[in-house]
């Protein structure tokens, strides 16, 4: 129990600082956008959804996992590599109970084995392994639908 909650801790940290630093990167984006517009009309600056800021994306990096399930309706938020693992937060339709459901049936299909699982104070998270590599999936409610947070460790 209490490593579960070392973990929920852990994830609704990681899930934090990536928002702060998606937050940051979009005001900043958004100051220097409006500095540039006032002093030239005649270029502007558009930020395609997969550039890399700050080793922050705003959607999956290409290098993410392509055998880790994601819903159709996921709409990335920020995403993030480094040398260690792969981190994906998204937004998704329907329930927090049916997306926790999804991964817990299509995780397997995909060779993905569930090693364990825990759901409490409306957060429900997956721990999964799949070769070298281990993932968490945190889902719960958000204000704009089900938050799912995937961080995949690369393994060695």
């Amino acid at each position: 129990m209490k490593h579960t909650r070392s973990l929920i801790l852990v994830v609704a940290i990681l899930v934090s600082l990536i928002i702060i630093a998606l937050l940051t990167a979009f005001l900043t984006e958004r100051i220097g956008q409006k500095q540039k517009s006032e002093s030239s009309t005649k270029n502007s600056v558009t930020i395609s959804p997969t550039q890399k800021e700050a080793g922050i994306y705003l959607d999956l990096p290409a290098s993410f996992p392509r055998d880790f399930p994601l819903p159709q309706s996921a709409k990335v938020t920020v995403g993030k590599e480094s040398s260690d693992d792969w981190v994906g937060v998204f937004l998704t339709t329907g329930s927090a109970d049916t997306t926790r459901d999804f991964y817990l049936t299509e995780l397997p299909k995909t060779g993905w084995q569930i090693t364990n699982q825990s759901q409490g104070g409306g957060l429900a998270i997956i721990y999964t392994r799949k070769d070298k590599r281990e993932a968490i999936v945190a889902v719960g409610k958000g204000e704009g639908g089900v938050t799912v947070s995937v961080t995949i460790l690369k393994g060695s």
